[in-house]
């Protein structure tokens, strides 16, 4: 499996690692207050240390974390940042999951999971679906993984429409959970 993520480009959107000079539109994008009950706003101090350990894990610590992490939604058209996406490592019993099996005495696997979050400003124009698409691709056909995953509170509709769009199966325990087997031989 590779242990980077390239930067991804679709139509209308570039998925690229953070740099540092992206504090204050990731800072003005995620962490005011908003109508969004999943999401818990940092101070500026916070943000900084958290994009300092992004740019640094992206960068020198890319080879120990793989391809793990949030990177940049960037507008093509305009460089504008208005989201986040990444892999994130998930660890859970999901076999215990009907849809993977449903054993009772299902061990705690290591799973891949996708995340998104788009900027308030920015919501329902299908920026979270583009770009989960896009890691979707990269995760099936260079990575090779055997599935993806995506988990959200059961309450957040947006979140469950990106996972339909995507042709995920949605299991409701605990959650929501979407999973999305790798097509490819």
């Amino acid at each position: 499996m590779t242990k980077e993520v390239p930067v991804l480009y679709t139509e209308r959107l570039m998925i690229r690692p953070y740099t540092m000079a992206d504090l204050d539109d990731i800072h003005r994008l995620f962490d005011q207050p908003d109508d969004n009950p999943w999401v818990t706003p940092l101070t500026r101090d916070e943000r900084r240390e958290w994009l300092q350990w992004m740019v640094a894990q992206t960068g020198k610590f890319a080879g120990w974390y793989g391809p793990y992490g949030d990177r940049a939604v960037v507008l093509r058209d305009g460089n504008i940042l208005v989201g986040a996406t990444g892999y994130v490592p998930e660890l859970e019993p999901f076999e215990s999951l009907p849809y993977l099996g449903g054993r009772a005495d299902a061990l705690h696997t290591c799973e891949i999971s996708l995340y998104w979050g788009i900027g308030k400003a920015y919501r329902r124009q299908g920026y979270a679906s583009e770009a989960a698409q896009a890691l979707v691709d990269h995760a099936f056909r260079v990575m090779r993984v055997r599935r993806l995953l995506a988990l959200t509170h059961p309450d957040n509709l947006a979140s469950l429409s990106v996972m339909r769009r995507l042709g995920m199966y949605i299991e409701r325990a605990q959650g929501a959970c979407g999973i999305l087997e790798n097509p490819l031989p």
